[in-house]
């Protein structure tokens, strides 16, 4: 399991861009100039459920559970970059490591390696800048990879329980424009996105889907961002 090794693609220089915070919202700073993130883009849509669901419990809770899924997912995205990039030499004092930090997150990577490890081949990116000038946005993008034999963009989530399809639907906005950003950076196709979300129970939730379906959501989420950048 651990011991795999995966081989990286070689692939036209991506530059490495500057991030940058205009008006509240992440930038970044492209050879063609400043580009908001596609994760400020997506903020607004479903904002006002955010709202709602913080007045219900409260912002001390809130921010509560907020704080504990951004650690639990930023510890995740840490073992599973250094899993991919082969930089586990040590397994005992890698292991060690991640179970002093925070057990649950352990066996949850534990259990999605198990099953990413038959699925993933080849890597092209891990946590790599890209950009788009046709759709405007930037990012730093999980991986893209080949999945079950297919360039995908590969998105990793954590969570507190399992999601509903129609939860989700601004991961697969996002997973498409990532997709699209590789696209125009590599003139490689990259037609298929996986969000693989690990809920507490261990027992992942594998979503694949076609990007090119989540094009006319993901012009929609840019115009209506530059509307409220207007507005606000």
């Amino acid at each position: 399991m651990i011991l795999k090794n995966y081989a990286r693609k070689l692939l036209p220089e991506l530059p490495k861009l500057v991030r940058t915070n205009v008006g509240g919202n992440r930038h970044y700073e492209t050879p063609n100039g400043s580009y908001p993130s596609i994760t400020s883009v997506l903020s607004i849509r479903g904002k006002e459920s955010i709202l709602a669901w913080r007045k219900r419990v409260g912002n001390e809770e809130a921010n509560r559970i907020t704080k504990r899924a951004t650690t639990r997912g930023t510890h995740f995205h840490s073992l599973m970059e250094k899993y991919f990039l082969n930089e586990i030499d040590d397994y005992d004092s890698f292991s060690g490591d991640a179970l002093a930090k925070n057990p649950g997150v352990w066996f949850l990577f534990l259990e999605a390696v198990q099953i990413l490890e038959k699925k993933v081949g080849d890597i092209y990116c891990i946590e790599d800048y890209l950009y788009s000038d046709e759709y405007g946005v930037a990012g730093a993008v999980d991986m893209i990879a080949e999945y079950e034999g297919k360039t995908s963009v590969v998105d990793f989530k954590t969570s507190n329980s399992d999601k509903k399809e129609e939860w989700i639907e601004n991961y697969f906005i996002q997973g498409s424009a990532y997709a699209k950003m590789f696209t125009e950076r590599t003139n490689i196709p990259c037609d298929q996105l996986v969000i693989f979300i690990m809920p507490d129970s261990g027992v992942p939730q594998i979503f694949v889907k076609t990007v090119d379906d989540y094009i006319p959501q993901l012009i929609t989420a840019i115009d209506d961002f530059k509307s409220y950048q207007k507005k606000t």
